[in-house]
C-alpha cells in the first residue's frame, strides 16, 4: 500500500473536518473528541477513495497540458501548434468535468451523512420522550398503588372504597393477586 501524499493527507483531513462541522453543528473539528476524530476520518477515507482516482488524473492531465506547452513551444508549424493546444484544452475540459461530477458525490454523501444524523438524533430524541412518559405512567401507578395498598391495609375504610380499590390493584397487575381479593372458581 502506497504513503498518501502530504497534499492527500491534508485534503483527507480538510474532508473530515467539513463532514465533522456540518453534521455536529456549531461544533469545530479542533474541539472533536478522539471517537468523532476517527469515525469521521474514516468517512473521508471513503470520500478520498472516491476523489483519489480523479486526483490523480487531474495531476496527470496538468502534467500532459505542460507537455503540451513545451511541444507547442518546440513546433514550428501553426496548424499543428493549434490543433495541440485543441487536444490540450478538451483534456483539461474533461477533466473539469469529471471534477465537478466528483464534487457532487462528495456533495451528496455529506448531504446523506447530514440527512442519517438528524434522523438517529431524531429518533434518539423520540425514545428518550417515550421513556421519560413511560417512567412517569409508572410512577403514577406506583402511587395509585401505595394508596390502593394503604386503603385495604386500613381497618376504618368503607368496603365500597376496599372494592374499589381492589379492581385498581387488579387492572394494573392483572396477573398478580392482590390481598383480600375473593378468588372466584368456576
Amino acid at each position: 500500500m502506497t504513503q498518501p501524499s502530504p497534499a492527500a493527507e491534508q485534503l483527507r483531513e480538510q474532508i473530515a473536518a467539513a463532514i465533522y462541522e456540518q453534521a455536529a453543528q456549531p461544533h469545530k473539528w479542533p474541539d472533536a473528541h478522539p471517537d468523532d476524530v476517527l469515525a469521521y476520518g474514516g468517512d473521508a477515507q471513503a470520500v478520498m477513495a472516491v476523489v483519489q482516482p480523479l486526483l490523480d488524473r487531474a495531476e496527470r492531465a496538468e502534467a500532459e497540458i505542460e507537455r503540451m506547452k513545451l511541444l507547442v513551444a518546440a513546433s514550428n508549424e501553426d496548424g499543428q501548434a493549434i490543433r495541440m493546444a485543441a487536444r490540450c484544452a478538451e483534456k483539461a475540459n474533461e477533466q473539469r468535468t469529471r471534477a465537478e461530477k466528483a464534487e457532487r458525490r462528495v456533495a451528496e454523501y455529506r448531504d446523506s451523512r447530514r440527512r442519517w444524523m438528524e434522523a438517529a438524533y431524531a429518533d434518539r430524541r423520540t425514545a428518550n420522550e417515550q421513556h421519560a412518559r413511560a417512567q412517569a405512567a409508572e410512577a403514577a401507578n406506583e402511587r395509585v398503588r401505595a394508596e390502593c395498598t394503604a386503603t385495604l391495609e386500613s381497618r376504618h375504610s368503607h368496603q365500597f372504597r376496599r372494592d374499589q380499590c381492589e379492581r385498581i390493584l387488579a387492572a394494573l397487575d392483572p396477573r398478580e393477586p392482590q390481598p383480600g381479593a375473593d378468588t372466584k372458581e368456576n
